[in-house]
């Protein structure tokens, strides 16, 4: 059974559980849990703390149970339990900690600091609700909701500095906060004498309330038993260096048992600060970098940031002290565990190559994802070695990372292509196509990864141009494999945007039999930039894995996110100096996707299948156990290769125009070209008929160019059968890919068609993608009810898709919750086209509207469009009216001309 947390566009937490219609013992908790979260999503956490988790639950509600007990945590540490209004500061460390942290869950990619922050602010407003409405103090609330959960802020720990003692530099002691009535302000008191005073009282349950969060902390803590054993815990204490760092170490163990801890602000609990052996990769500028480059391994010592002088590393080896100060603040030394991490990193770096080590070995050892290298796994076994070690870049790989991870900072500009390029480059497509040229030049891979819109082909199309502007076109080809159904897209975008770009596509639409027949390594000897193939036709050219390509390309990466299956292990085949992935779906929400991607772009980066998995079980069992920055490393290690911006980013969102209107070619499948041809003979023989004439002839174009329409729709769409199978309609097959996009993304859609009958079968097939039901609106649906479906489907959980007539649907309707609008069928009248978009592009419309109007290739569709798109700059005599009247004047020749297929168009 299915169940996890989720973050929406809308920047809410929901709840998603799939009991497949089978009686489970936990429907009943998660029924709760759905409710709740959909109620608010503060509210929902509420609920989730008071709920113990199974190890076997989804790592999303691990990581929100972490979030809220945190919340919680700091809550009990209120000391004025009095107050109505909560106001519970957030550290902002414990936000970065969190961000670094998010697992692979649906919708991480909206997950963000200010959207964190928010939900904290939501918390703070739930629990300030409810002591209002409930007219009761933050303790009661606590009891009432909490009741595992003590008032923290009775028992304190504090540890100061004492300067004025040299040999004892540190004092403790334990304080209870108490009041002595309800409107005075807590006021400490020693522990030894909290404890004196209930007990003359005879209030054993305030005793057992002081002394429970002690006893659970003893348990886990040696020093803190002996303390206790002692008695000392009950007094004042002049501490040792020795006995200061025994107590600081276990810092995290009291915090998590409900004691507040007062320490000086030069220790940090989870990660303080120490003297390390400091490992510098990439000190030394390479002329040219590659996954086999060799990068400079260099050994110090140092502590922060900063290189410890000479006479620092003498004082620290000379000292007899664990504990010494340094640098204003006192530091953990231990002489043996660094003379330990020293030898063994020299012995490192003697297994490596005598000049280095390689580009990804450094990149791993870098994000700490040393798990993945052979070599060094004996790093890993050893904890308490990682502890003591500082592993960085050196200036000029720090630099080249930070281009990597940050586009717009990159300083190896690409050749000037703005003579070349038929379009302007948005700001960000600018960047994303000089990241694309940086992982060019220095020889690695990459994966673009922007949301659908954005312009992943106008960019790798820039990315060409840039080549052929080197010269480097000319002696080696690029390769692009693309699925069958954008092989008409990537046509049309090349010839439009880049005409001086020789590119030939390999595929029987193109090409005839015998000359797929006679491909050999002679084919690819030509002078031409760009070779274009399918997935499929890559697993029947065989040639193709033999050549050494400049750059090759893989649109729809998905397509290789089943590392196992054939055409995924073909693409891993390809001889590149570069390779790029484009894809419009998060790759990081599915660990097992990340890896079959980077195994192409870049492969042995995260290790072999095997190893990933195993890697990445630990990972997901470490988040369970709520350990800090468990997903942290990955994140480091697999970003300076993959570039996503979203349609939501600031950076992005004011740069995009609020429409961005897509031809989405379609191909038609066989039995499609055969009823097309049909259909031409027919309507031939029928208008050349000299009874055919006036409105009867009239009354026939109209029929038939209908049924082109039908037949470009689907072929049961024409013959009035049932069945609608997806792999019969180059449309049906595009559709799934659109709406697989916008279902991961959690966005929503507009589906406009001319024909009711069709809307059913478009209805079926959406729903069996979103997995869940849509709307429909035609002509008969009751005017009562319009309303009611247009607030359905705005409302942020509404259904996803709407799938409308044209006429009934495209006026009069505000649907601005959509981001898509698909216009499955052309009205050849671009003004009722423009009125349907309009229905998402509206005044209300908060996010960029992507329009596809799906065209089916070689067929009327297409050439109706180009008809339009050379009268735009004309008059709007066909544009602002019905093109089909037009038509009919036509002469029977023209006719026939025009809805002729181009027989250039086959089945793919």
């Amino acid at each position: 059974m299915k169940h996890f947390l989720y973050f929406t566009p809308h920047q809410k937490i929901q709840f998603y559980y799939d009991n497949l219609n089978k009686k489970n013992q936990y429907d009943e908790i998660f029924k709760k849990i759905e409710q709740a979260f959909s109620t608010q999503g503060s509210v929902g956490l509420l609920y989730l703390a008071q709920i113990e988790l199974n190890f076997e639950e989804d790592v999303s509600l691990f990581f929100w149970k972490d979030f809220i007990n945190h919340y919680l945590f700091l809550l009990c540490s209120t000391e004025n339990t009095e107050i109505k209004k909560i106001n519970v500061e957030l550290n902002n460390d414990f936000i970065e900690e969190k961000i670094q942290n998010i697992p692979p869950m649906r919708g991480n990619e909206y997950l963000t600091k200010k959207s964190l922050e928010d939900i904290w602010c939501l918390l703070n407003q739930e629990v300030s609700t409810i002591l209002s409405h409930k007219r009761i103090n933050l303790q009661e609330y606590l009891d009432l909701f909490f009741p595992k959960l003590k008032m923290i802020g009775k028992v304190y720990f504090h540890l100061a500095e004492n300067k004025s003692d040299p040999e004892s530099p540190f004092a403790f002691l334990a304080t209870y906060s108490t009041k002595l009535n309800a409107k005075s302000k807590p006021k400490h008191i020693p522990l030894s004498k909290a404890i004196e005073e209930f007990s003359k009282n005879k209030n054993k349950k305030n005793i057992t309330n002081i002394l429970e969060p002690i006893q659970k902390a003893l348990k886990e803590s040696l020093f803190l038993s002996n303390l206790l054993d002692s008695g000392e815990i009950f007094h004042p204490q002049a501490w040792h260096p020795k006995d200061a760092l025994n107590f600081l170490k276990d810092v995290t163990i009291y915090e998590s048992h409900g004691i507040i801890v007062r320490i000086p602000n030069w220790w940090n609990p989870k990660n303080p600060i120490k003297p390390q052996v400091k490992i510098s990769i990439g000190n030394d500028e390479k002329t040219q970098i590659s996954v086999s480059a060799l990068l400079s391994f260099d050994i110090t010592l140092s502590m922060g940031n900063i290189d410890l002088s000479q006479e620092e590393i003498n004082e620290i080896f000379n000292s007899s002290s664990p504990f010494i100060k340094l640098r204003g603040g006192w530091v953990e030394v231990d002489k043996e565990k660094l003379n330990e991490v020293l030898f063994h990193w020299k012995k490192v770096r003697k297994k490596m190559r005598e000049d280095g080590i390689s580009f990804l070995e450094g990149m791993r050892l870098l994000s700490g994802v040393s798990q993945l290298n052979d070599q060094i796994n004996e790093f890993d076994r050893a904890t308490e070695i990682q502890d003591w070690s500082q592993i960085t870049a050196g200036p000029w790989f720090c630099e080249l990372l930070n281009q990597l991870r940050h586009p717009e900072t990159n300083k190896i500009k690409a050749p000037n292509i703005e003579n070349k390029l038929n379009a302007t480059l948005r700001a960000y497509q600018k960047h994303g196509t000089e990241w694309l040229w940086l992982i060019y030049s220095t020889k690695l891979g990459g994966c673009l990864a922007d949301d659908m819109g954005l312009g992943k082909t106008i960019q790798i199309i820039s990315l060409l141009l840039c080549i052929q502007a080197e010269g480097r076109a000319k002696t080696c080809s690029s390769l692009l494999v693309v699925p069958a159904s954008l092989l008409a897209n990537w046509k049309a975008e090349l010839i439009k945007f880049a005409p001086s770009i020789c590119f030939e596509i390999l595929h029987s639409s193109q090409m005839n039999t015998s000359e797929i027949n006679k491909i050999s390594q002679d084919t690819f000897k030509k002078d031409c930039d760009l070779f274009i193939v399918t997935y499929g036709g890559l697993i029947k050219i065989e040639e193709l894995i033999h050549i050494n390509w400049n750059i090759v390309i893989l649109d729809e990466a998905q397509a290789i996110k089943n590392a196992t299956t054939k055409q995924a292990l073909i693409c891993k085949k390809l001889n590149a100096n570069s390779k790029f992935a484009l894809t419009g779906t998060p790759v990081e929400n599915k660990l097992s996707d990340l890896w079959s991607i980077c195994d192409f772009i870049c492969p042995g980066l995260l290790g072999n299948a095997k190893t990933f998995y195993n890697y990445t079980k630990k990972l997901n069992d470490a988040s369970k156990k709520l350990q800090p920055n468990v997903y942290k490393p990955l994140r480091e290690l697999v970003r300076p290769y993959i570039l996503r911006r979203l349609k939501t980013d600031k950076s992005v969102i004011s740069d995009l125009p609020d429409k961005t209107e897509m031809k989405t070619y379609c191909f038609l499948s066989k039995s499609q070209i055969t009823l097309y041809q049909q259909t031409v003979i027919e309507m031939k023989k029928l208008i050349n008929n000299a009874e055919a004439n006036g409105i009867k002839r009239q009354g026939l174009i109209f029929s038939f160019l209908s049924q082109f329409k039908q037949i470009c729709n689907h072929p049961d769409h024409w013959n009035g059968s049932g069945a609608y199978l997806e792999k019969e309609s180059g449309k049906f097959i595009r559709l799934r890919e659109i709406l697989e996009d916008i279902q991961e993304k959690q966005e929503k859609v507009l589906i406009f068609t001319q024909f009711k009958e069709i809307i059913e079968y478009i209805s079926i097939f959406s729903e069996s993608i979103f997995g869940q039901k849509g709307l429909i609106l035609h002509g008969g649906t009751n005017v009562k009810k319009r309303q009611e479906y247009v607030d359905q489907f705005n409302h942020e959980n509404g259904p996803p898709f709407f799938i409308l007539s044209i006429k009934a649907g495209g006026t009069g309707l505000n649907l601005v919750s959509a981001s898509h609008v698909i216009h499955f069928d052309r009205w050849w009248n671009p003004a009722v086209e423009n009125q349907a978009t309009d229905r998402a592009f509206r005044i209300g419309q908060k996010k960029n509207v992507i329009v596809h109007k799906f065209i089916c290739q070689g067929t009327i569709e297409e050439k109706i469009d180009n008809m339009i798109e050379s009268k735009k700059h004309l008059s709007n005599e066909i544009l602002e009216g019905e093109l089909m009247t037009p038509l009919t004047e036509l002469s029977n020749d023209e006719l026939i001309k025009l809805v002729s297929l181009d027989m250039s168009i086959l089945e793919i």
